[in-house]
């Protein structure tokens, strides 16, 4: 037999006619229904005056708000963002131009206005990078697979941005080589890891050195070493 399913509004109803029956007291069907005897008289009122629609859940929200943000301001928010199109950053710094600063809220403050008016556009799905995993080599001797990745884009104190390019043996986790560029493409790298092949020891066998990437590396072409010494070259795996 299945749960009998009530509703809010018919535990109410319920709690409403249990007083009116002879023999219970309020405080006992309170007590009965585990609800405070001022809960109980509020249903009663509501009851008493609008019948069961009254035992609907009413608005919690204030009647009044002190540090709302006036109407007038909200119909300029409202104007601004209707004749240029903008977001809330940009309709807040175009309302600083026309009022005292003191009265200019907040850009999370715009934004709620656009939202609520619905002048906001949906926002796009965030895209998750998800990492590749553990590696199909394994990291069985040194100096055999090195390991390369750019660990975040920063800016500098003059604007420019920088991607630092580390640079690592995939055995020992020695680290090889720590550079600055300025673009994160296979042309900037290569000089990188030029360097690295004249100045630190190729690995033996002529094996190749293996970058794994991910979907937002540059590397991943047929370029090889030119150290003179091995065939090492860059490869997918």
């Amino acid at each position: 037999m299945p749960w009998e399913e009530r509703s809010l509004m018919d535990v109410r109803l319920r709690f409403v006619q249990d007083v009116h029956r002879p023999g219970w007291s309020v405080a006992e069907v309170c007590r009965r229904y585990q609800v405070s005897r001022k809960t109980g008289y509020k249903w009663l009122e509501r009851y008493g005056k609008a019948g069961p629609g009254g035992l609907v859940d009413r608005s919690h929200r204030p009647y009044s708000c002190p540090h709302a943000t006036p109407a007038a301001a909200v119909e300029q928010i409202l104007g601004l963002q209707r004749r240029y199109r903008w977001g809330a950053r940009k309709v807040r710094w175009l309302l600083a131009q026309r009022v005292p600063i003191e009265l200019v809220p907040t850009v999370a403050t715009v934004h709620r206005i656009l939202e609520r008016h619905g002048r906001t556009g949906r926002r796009r799905r965030a895209h998750h990078r998800f990492h590749a995993g553990r590696p199909d080599t394994a990291f069985d001797q040194p100096n055999a697979i090195w390991t390369a990745d750019f660990k975040g884009q920063f800016r500098t104190g003059n604007g420019v941005y920088c991607y630092p390019l580390t640079v690592q043996d995939g055995a020992t986790r020695f680290l090889l080589g720590c550079r600055s560029l300025l673009e994160p493409t296979i042309e900037a790298s290569w000089p990188v890891f030029a360097r690295l092949f004249a100045a630190t020891a190729c690995p033996s066998g002529s094996a190749p050195i293996t970058a794994r990437r991910s979907p937002r590396m540059p590397w991943g072409d047929s370029r090889r070493c030119r150290c003179g010494g091995c065939s090492s070259a860059f490869d997918r795996s």
